[in-house]
């Protein structure tokens, strides 16, 4: 378990997938997960996060995954507030 742990905190690094509050990256297997959710401080998302975000989705196919899977933290309530619209997504 260390060793995939080890294994997938350098690859996120290599692909400079940098953990954001707000926003965290987990690889499993060929898929690339994405959660957002409240940052530790329980305000609003963050704007890094929201960027975080739009740089994933604009640079996937360039990534090594088969699949993007974005999670959101739905006991948190910035997320569950946010009204956030993935279609200002769709063009990445």
């Amino acid at each position: 378990m260390r060793h995939e742990t080890e294994f997938q905190q350098k690859a996120r690094e290599a692909l400079g997938l940098v953990d954001v509050p707000g926003l965290r990256y987990e690889t499993i297997d060929e898929t690339l997960r994405v959660t957002i959710s409240d940052p530790s401080n329980h305000n609003a998302l963050t704007k890094s996060a929201m960027d975080g975000l739009y740089e994933t989705l604009r640079r996937f196919r360039a990534l090594p995954f088969d699949r993007l899977e974005i999670d959101f933290d739905t006991a948190s309530g910035s997320v569950a507030c946010a009204g956030l619209n993935l279609e200002d997504f769709e063009a990445a």
